[in-house]
């Protein structure tokens, strides 16, 4: 590990310095070379003549982040904190966010995966501190959290960016639409960048309707609403009768929101991160 920067580490809904530690993360490299995490292999067939057709290319692995974490103090780990540390890093088995901090509590970046190993350094048969592996599922961070909130009357258009590192890469946004004051008949939210609609129909006032466009997921809080062919819409300009879910364009994506009524007063929520890629250092 030639470089080390350090961070404020966010997981499991703890921060290191919630016990005292000093924490770093490590990516390996010489000085003059930092790993950033792109690692890239061509897609493509060899012609006779040894030549390539080339048709992209495609990560060959995921990232992995190593966190170093010592006492504030510099003193020796007792037992029970060797309890709280592994507890707090191995505790969770199922993926999570680790997110990371500058030293002013400014977020940077988050990674979604599980720490794989943690390793306890000694001196003198006595613990001074932790390396821990996180192994992320994806070959790269994404953007904080963008949170979305707000209460419409009748039609309205929004804009949500979408400033992802990966150009050629749509980000699929987690929705929530709540009818407040009547029922709507079909509602539609319409991508005036990339020209998708979504369309449902017969939504209740006070109806709780979730649409997980990454998850291709939609449900209420009716546990007796079956949405089946109440959800449909456009995409590529061809209407569907199948879901349609939304996708956000790298740059701002300006989205029609129309409830069908100009009475109709809703609450949308919209939640997503971008990839974002920080390298090995910031």
């Amino acid at each position: 590990m030639a470089q080390v920067y350090p961070y404020v580490v966010e997981f499991n809904d703890y921060y290191n310095t919630n016990f005292d530690l000093i924490s770093a993360i490590s990516f390996d490299g010489d000085f003059d070379e930092v790993d950033t995490g792109e690692l890239l292999d061509q897609v493509y067939t060899e012609r006779p003549n040894g030549t390539r057709i080339v048709y992209g290319a495609k990560y060959n692995d995921v990232l992995e982040l190593t966190i170093t974490l010592i006492k504030a103090n510099y003193e020796y780990f007792t037992k029970d904190e060797i309890r709280t540390v592994l507890r707090w890093l191995g505790g969770i088995k199922k993926p999570s966010w680790l997110k990371l901090y500058d030293d002013e509590y400014e977020e940077i970046a988050e990674y979604y995966g599980t720490f794989t190993q943690i390793q306890q350094e000694t001196a003198d048969s006595k613990t001074i501190g932790f390396v821990a592996t996180f192994t992320s599922a994806y070959p790269h961070g994404f953007s904080p959290l963008r949170h979305v909130e707000q209460i419409y009357t009748g039609q309205e258009v929004i804009v949500l960016e979408q400033d992802g590192d990966e150009t050629e890469e749509y980000v699929r946004p987690y929705i929530v639409i709540t009818p407040e004051n009547e029922d709507i008949a079909e509602m539609t939210i319409t991508n005036q960048d990339t020209e998708d609609v979504i369309k449902i129909k017969n939504i209740k006032k006070g109806e709780v309707l979730t649409i997980d466009c990454e998850n291709k997921i939609v449900y209420s809080n009716d546990e007796y609403r079956v949405i089946g062919s109440d959800f449909y819409g456009v995409i590529n300009g061809q209407a569907t009768e199948y879901p349609v879910w939304l996708q956000l364009a790298p740059g701002n994506n300006r989205l029609k929101l129309n409830p069908g009524s100009d009475t109709c007063k809703v609450k949308y929520v919209f939640k997503y991160r971008y990839p974002l890629k920080v390298g090995g250092t910031y």
